[in-house]
């Protein structure tokens, strides 16, 4: 169970990925599992079933505006927001796989993460 909590609005969808490896992690296409999922009181919930055991890094951005993409200023920084796995920071771009990854070794598991603003 994935539970993303701390979000400013229940407008819009949070887009989740999760990801098994560091050559996959951050790219367009490599991620394991995907979802888009509604916002209730400030949280979202994604139960996912049949992962096996091993290592996974979770990303998720809140699509306030519910446009398909992450929004960001003319920097490049994000003005949506967004968390990482273990609720790591991120500094100039995501944080490396070795911060944000977890071990599943159980069949029952809840990762929650925090909304990150920047």
């Amino acid at each position: 169970r994935i539970r993303i909590v701390g979000l400013s609005s229940d407008r819009g969808v949070v887009k989740v990925a999760v990801y098994r490896s560091k050559h996959t992690y951050t790219t367009r296409h490599g991620s394991f599992r995907k979802a888009v999922l509604p916002i209730t009181d400030g949280s979202s919930e994604w139960l996912l079933e049949d992962l096996p055991y091993g290592e996974y890094a979770v990303m998720f951005y809140h699509d306030r505006n519910a446009n398909g993409s992450l929004d960001r200023n003319r920097l490049g920084i994000p003005v949506e927001p967004f968390g990482f796995s273990n609720n790591a920071r991120p500094r100039l771009g995501p944080p490396p796989f070795e911060r944000v990854k977890f071990g599943l070794d159980t069949e029952a598991a809840t990762i929650e993460i925090r909304a990150q603003s920047t």
